[in-house]
């Protein structure tokens, strides 16, 4: 993909300085933008996509916190657990 000599003359570009000076919060924003847009560009000119997205992306998410049936989540701060 890219070599160490390419990433130095990248961090040198004037434009992409923002990126590699104000270190990984500030390129998590930026990229986290750029994905968005990214994402909903595609989805505006393919929009098959939508449902696939919707169903990917729902599987991910917890709905009801304050039940979850997974064991895990229920530990106290004294509970004894493997990591």
């Amino acid at each position: 993909l890219f070599a160490g000599a390419d990433l130095l003359e990248l961090a040198n570009e004037p434009r992409l300085v923002p990126f590699f000076l104000y270190g990984f919060g500030k390129f998590y924003i930026i990229s986290s933008i750029t994905m968005l847009s990214t994402v909903s560009r595609q989805l505006r000119s393919h929009p098959a996509l939508i449902p696939l997205l919707i169903f990917i992306g729902g599987g991910c998410t917890i709905w009801d916190k304050k039940n979850n049936p997974e064991p895990w989540n229920k530990l106290g701060p004294n509970d004894q657990y493997k990591v």
